[in-house]
């Protein structure tokens, strides 16, 4: 049993939502062997983002789970 929990991410100068997803489908367990652009969709959409853009200082919810 899984249950998702959420952690924050701040942007740093240079990073996109693919080099974001990339870095969590690797080492966050939520979202291991998911596809880079299903976890590129959740992440805006847990966050109500409008595009791809980000900017340096945002704050990003990731779900995480806590097994």
């Amino acid at each position: 049993n899984t249950e998702v929990e959420y952690k924050n991410r701040v942007i740093s100068r240079g990073e996109t939502l693919w080099s974001i997803s990339a870095d969590e489908q690797k080492n966050n367990e939520y979202f291991k062997n998911e596809d880079i652009r299903k976890i590129i969709f959740e992440i805006r959409k847990i966050n109500n983002l409008s595009d791809n853009e980000l900017y340096e200082g945002l704050e990003l919810k990731i779900p995480t789970t806590n097994s």
